[in-house]
Formats: C-alpha cells, sequence, structure tokens
C-alpha cells in the first residue's frame, strides 16, 4: 500500500479532501475543522485513504470466485477416496 503525502496541502485543501474521504469511507461529512490541527487533518487523510485502498482490495477479494483458495493449503484437497 502507498503512502499518501500531505505536505504539499494547503489546509483548505486538506479539509476538502477528509471530507471527501469520510464520505466515500463512511458515508457521511465530518462537520467541525476549527478545533483540529493541520497536522491532525493530514493523519485523518492518510487513515481514510489507507482505509479506502484496504476496503477496495477486499472488494477486489471478495469478487474474486477464486479468492478462497489462498486460506486453503493444497493438501486438504487430496483425493481420499479409492476406487478399487
Amino acid at each position: 500500500m502507498a503512502r499518501m503525502s500531505t505536505e504539499n496541502y494547503s489546509r483548505a485543501e486538506l479539509i476538502s479532501l477528509l471530507s471527501d474521504l469520510q464520505k466515500e469511507a463512511w458515508g457521511f461529512r465530518p462537520r467541525e475543522f476549527e478545533f483540529m490541527s493541520t497536522a491532525q487533518i493530514g493523519r485523518d487523510v492518510e487513515y481514510f485513504h489507507n482505509l479506502l485502498e484496504e476496503q477496495a482490495e477486499e472488494a477486489r477479494e471478495a469478487a474474486d470466485p477464486n479468492a478462497w483458495k489462498k486460506y486453503v493449503s493444497d493438501s486438504e484437497f487430496t483425493n481420499t477416496i479409492s476406487f478399487s
């Protein structure tokens, strides 16, 4: 997972980005930013960015019909029925 850099954004841009990311992740926008430092807003932007990347990965895995195979070892598929 790539780390998102927030250091080149202004406070207003970070607030806008945080609002969009939280809306995408949780379905609602945050309302208050005055009590948050710019550094805290940047950390929250990174948190929601990472959360959305994890959600996207989970969605891709859920859509893959063969994803379950990585959780089961090959040895569990050994045929135990003998047709002799």
